[in-house]
């Protein structure tokens, strides 16, 4: 039996992928260049397209905008005010962080237009502890809808001030920690979800684990106490 040479079996590699990429039109350009605005830097912002299915969400200079596999684009809200947002599992909401000068809120809106909805304020005041001026301000960050739209997962200093006997020093946790609140009934109590060290970084990143409605995933920092990093 003929054997081939090793450049040989190569070549025949070679020969063999340029046909399959001839035959599924791999390597030619089948995107489409497509220049939607100007951001407040005066660049243009354009979207290289794919035919997908659904919808991609993204921001421009905090503003929403989403694009499809039909190449159209189109600005859902504006007014610089979109962080961290969220689409529902129905593709029927918009959940984001409006930020404010000392506090955040967490804000719902329909997709298709319409009034938006506050879920939950971070407004607080300033008060004098014994010449301690301390305040009941509070952040949010990257709201996390659960798989049937029932519930959003979010990051916040909520419970800060209910700590002071936990840190040992009178201080309030500042760690971002993970908790939830149901969508439809926004004044309920907001339930623990994940813990933070004190002074550790606390947690981000919240989740749902894929396929486990009931479980979370999200990143938690803490300090090495045997390298102290």
């Amino acid at each position: 039996m003929k054997r081939h040479t090793p450049w040989r079996s190569f070549l025949l590699l070679l020969l063999l992928a340029l046909s399959l990429q001839s035959c599924l039109g791999i390597g030619e350009n089948n995107q489409n260049s497509n220049t939607i605005t100007t951001n407040s830097n005066g660049n243009k912002v354009s979207i290289a397209q794919n035919l997908f299915k659904g919808k991609i969400y993204f921001t421009i200079d905090h503003n929403l905008w989403v694009t499809d596999g039909n190449t159209t684009s189109r600005e859902i809200l504006h007014g610089n005010d979109v962080y961290d947002p969220a689409i529902s599992p129905d593709g029927k909401w918009i959940a984001f962080i409006f930020p404010r000068k000392n506090y955040s809120d967490l804000v719902v809106a329909p997709v298709n237009g319409g009034s938006s909805r506050l879920l939950l304020t971070g407004h607080g005041r300033f008060y004098n502890d014994s010449g301690f001026i301390k305040n009941t301000y509070h952040w949010f960050a990257q709201p996390a809808w659960s798989p049937n739209g029932s519930h959003l997962l979010f990051l916040s200093d909520l419970e800060k001030e209910d700590w002071y006997a936990a840190t040992g020093i009178d201080a309030p946790l500042l760690d971002l920690q993970v908790l939830s609140i149901p969508f439809n009934n926004p004044s309920a109590r907001p339930q623990d979800v994940a813990y933070a060290n004190f002074g550790d970084g606390g947690d981000r990143d919240p989740s749902y684990r894929p396929g486990h409605p009931t479980v979370i995933v999200y990143t938690s920092y803490s300090y090495d106490t045997a390298t102290r990093s």
